[in-house]
């Protein structure tokens, strides 16, 4: 949405941040809640505290941006900043997989009696 509004396509880009938006609004507290260290209530207010940091910052950085380069390198480099953040992202959750799985596996295999278990002796 945002590359798009840089380059002028205006109504499509709005419906689209604004459908964003209100995605990240609801999935931000779940991803929270899900992280393991701390109980749900500290996992929250740290989220909110992140949410209320951006909120802050963000308008700050913006306006030294936009009257240093222009609204379009604005919206291009938030655009390449979340495109960054979301491969960033989804590669540690795959290696966090793979690394799930390699130790389910390693699991199933010692009670298979695999990798080096050792077996009940025989009576």
């Amino acid at each position: 949405g945002l590359f798009a509004l840089a380059h002028g396509i205006l109504y499509p880009a709005a419906i689209a941040i604004v459908i964003v938006r209100a995605l990240l609004s609801v999935t931000g507290p779940v991803l929270a809640a899900r992280e393991r260290s701390g109980s749900t209530v500290e996992r929250l207010a740290a989220f909110a505290t992140w949410v209320d940091s951006g909120l802050a910052v963000g308008p700050l950085m913006s306006g030294f941006v936009v009257a240093r380069f222009g609204l379009p390198a604005l919206y291009q480099t938030l655009a390449a900043g979340i495109a960054v953040a979301l491969v960033v992202h989804l590669a540690a959750h795959r290696r966090a997989l793979a690394a799930h799985r390699r130790r389910a596996d390693f699991t199933s295999a010692r009670r298979r009696g695999g990798f080096g278990a050792h077996p009940e002796p025989p009576m």
